[in-house]
């Protein structure tokens, strides 16, 4: 399996963290914060409490995508002009 590659902006995020806080999480996925709690109620991304604290395991977060990923083929639009 490919290891998931990640840009400039979401490197500065993890800074070679292993476990992300709900806000990093959410950062890295492009959503809110409160569908990350919503996620994570749901059994979608799996948590490490530490205290009253909630983590997330980057691994979970690259576990989460690669489930979720949906390729679709790209429908050709044909060319007007012969």
């Amino acid at each position: 399996m490919p290891e998931t590659t990640y840009t400039k902006e979401e490197i500065d995020i993890i800074g070679g963290k292993k476990l992300l806080t709900v806000r990093e999480a959410a950062y890295l996925l492009g959503v809110h914060r409160v569908t990350v709690h919503r996620m994570i109620s749901k059994g979608k991304i799996q948590t490490i409490k530490i205290g009253r604290s909630t983590r997330i395991p980057v691994k979970e977060i690259d576990l989460f995508i690669k489930s979720n990923a949906k390729y679709r083929g790209i429908r050709q639009i044909p060319d007007p002009l012969p």
